[in-house]
């Protein structure tokens, strides 16, 4: 068994070494443009030796990290990790070094596909979430903002602190403003900690990490059999940009392909070494059905794992910005309006000492609990602290009585047996989010949404006789749903809908009580004669000759739409105003209103 662990500390020993040679690198470029200012020739020469030594030493630190790449990548290679592997693998393969008792968290990646020659080829670019191009150097414009943010903001004034953090942020932008104050926060004495500086205009190169061990892909033909492939071992860190400020002369070849460690992002055969492509013969099958991609991963335990995203996510939040985003939050710009994120929020919005701690009920600690992270790593973010999560669950409790309880009762009888409501109540209340069970991540410009799963059956083995009903019933829906997947919308019909739902349906579901109690006070006429029941029911409340909308849903046999607003702006002013609020709250005075505000509505259509 590969010792993952080990080979994991060097590789991290190796990367500190290469940042710490660019450092040195950097800051002997910083004493060579002193020199150059003063015109000191013995000074530039001396600087100058030390500058080509050190970029030797630099040359060595990364060759060493690349041999400790390569380790890596041989231990995957001989770990055996996808079980059949050979031209006609299983179609369920275990995973050897998997613990299936630890959740595993998939990031999206990009596909992009051709058919060659019988040849399925598939390219597989990294996301988002997985790009980290943080500089952790500052530079000397950075310094100096940094320093001035703290002089003012030593005055002690709120204005003056507002002011020093609007200042910073437009001096060096909103995001990067986050990690300049930090980085030049003063000591107890007051001084700016010493810093390595870089030279204006450079940056390290942009790189992927977080990603995969391997990939592997399963597509589904004609031919029936699933073909499935494993792809060759990802190296830890990918390079997906280059150093800025460097010499870019080797970065193509005479034919415009690039070199070097971004080869891959040009050259199909480089990327198939990289394991960030996969070759599969189809055999002859003339139609594709499906192609699924996912990666593997069995050279991170799950603290490690854990802190590789949480840095992911830091670097996010001080590069690009990151953050919680509030439900119903449309994540798309439309041609009359902007999406709901800002983009260029005000500086004093991302300013962690100006928002609220988030706490045990908070967003942010529903995903970091998810996701397998600190609180810390997700409590600066903006919108941490909201709550909106255990307000679902609040509003499911509170609407239990309004919604699945009275409806089982009369309307799930005999299926339903009364005794499961306590576990359908504990159900309900802690798992069932109608916004969805986990907040939304947003690095940079990219929302996430999480979705947990499991595998069919996980609760069957639970105790709880609902459960096991539960776990049972689910899979009969599923052809259902698959049915329906046709009428669903793809591609750019998915812009033109909303993020939550604004229109309902319904349909008449009047219990036999309720009907004989209706019958009983003369509003439903025995035999159901249509249109008599509506046309009682708004005489009764005094609405005139009119039938609103709302009554004719409500004794409708088939599915019409709800007109009634779920709800409106002021709607509880009324208990202020209304000489006998108790009567108004209650189910008849709602009801009343309600009728009479869409009796209004079918007037004004009429006119």
């Amino acid at each position: 068994m590969t010792d993952f662990p080990s080979i994991r500390a060097q590789l991290g020993t190796a990367r500190d070494a290469v940042e710490a040679q660019r450092a040195h690198l950097a800051a002997l470029d910083a004493q060579l443009a002193d020199a150059g200012r003063t015109g000191d020739e013995n000074a530039i020469a001396s600087v100058a030796r030390q500058r080509a030594q050190a970029d030797q030493q630099f040359t060595k630190a990364r060759e060493r990290f690349a041999a400790a790449s390569d380790r890596l990548t041989d231990g995957i290679r001989h770990s055996g990790i996808f079980v059949g592997t050979g031209d006609t693998p299983p179609q369920e393969a275990p995973l050897e070094g998997v613990d299936e008792a630890v959740p595993i968290a998939l990031l999206p990646v990009r596909l992009e596909t051709r058919i060659r020659d019988g040849h399925l080829l598939i390219r597989i670019f990294p996301d988002d979430a997985h790009v980290d191009d943080h500089e952790p150097l500052l530079d000397e414009r950075e310094l100096a903002a940094g320093q001035a943010y703290w002089t003012a903001s030593a005055k002690g004034t709120q204005d003056a602190a507002d002011g020093a953090w609007n200042l910073l942020a437009a001096t060096v932008g909103v995001y990067r403003a986050l990690w300049v104050r930090e980085q030049t926060r003063p000591d107890a004495d007051g001084n700016t900690p010493a810093l390595t500086l870089r030279q204006p205009g450079t940056a390290r190169a942009a790189v992927a990490r977080a990603l995969p061990d391997v990939f592997v892909a399963r597509i589904r033909t004609t031919t029936g059999q699933p073909i499935i492939v494993q792809g060759l071992p990802v190296a830890d860190e990918v390079d997906i940009g280059m150093e800025w400020g460097g010499n870019p002369s080797g970065l193509l070849d005479e034919n415009g392909v690039m070199q070097g460690g971004m080869a891959w992002l040009s050259d199909f055969q480089t990327a198939l070494n990289a394991g960030l492509a996969l070759d599969v013969n189809l055999n002859g099958a003339t139609a594709i059905h499906d192609v699924t991609v996912v990666g593997v991963t069995v050279s991170l335990d799950p603290d490690t794992s854990a802190a590789l995203l949480a840095d992911l996510i830091a670097d996010h939040r001080v590069s690009h910005g990151a953050g919680i985003v509030p439900p119903g939050t449309p994540t798309n710009n439309l041609s009359d309006s902007p999406s709901g994120v800002d983009f260029r929020p005000l500086p004093a919005t991302l300013d962690p000492a100006s928002a609220p701690a988030p706490d045990p009920d908070s967003d942010a600690a529903v995903l970091a609990n998810a996701l397998g992270l600190p609180l810390d790593a997700l409590a600066a973010l903006p919108g941490a602290a909201a709550k909106a999560v255990s307000g679902q669950a609040a509003m499911q409790r509170a609407l239990f009585e309004a919604g699945w309880g009275p409806y089982l009762r009369q309307f799930g009888v005999p299926a339903f047996k009364p005794s499961q409501l306590p576990a359908v109540y504990r159900h309900v209340t802690e798992h069932l989010r109608p916004g969805g069970p986990l907040p939304v991540l947003r690095l940079g410009k990219q929302p996430y949404g999480i979705l947990p799963v499991q595998p069919p059956g996980a609760q069957a083995a639970q105790n709880e006789p609902f459960l096991r009903w539960l776990t049972g019933f689910l899979p009969g829906l599923r052809p259902l749903w698959i049915a329906g997947a046709p009428d669903a919308p793809h591609g750019l019909d998915i812009l033109g809908y909303e993020p939550a739902s604004s229109r309902v349906r319904i349909r008449s579901a009047i219990g036999q009580y309720s009907y004989r109690a209706l019958e009983a006070t003369g509003i439903v006429l025995s035999g159901g004669v249509a249109g008599i029941g509506g046309a009682t029911l708004v005489a009764e409340l005094g609405l005139g000759t009119a039938i609103p909308m709302a009554a004719r849903n409500f004794f409708a046999q088939a599915t019409a739409p709800l007109r009634l607003p779920m709800s409106i702006d002021g709607e509880t002013t009324f208990d202020i105003r209304d000489p006998k609020p108790k009567d108004a709250t209650s189910i008849l005075g709602l009801l009343r209103r309600s009728l009479h505000r869409c009796a209004v509505d079918d007037d004004a259509e009429a006119r």
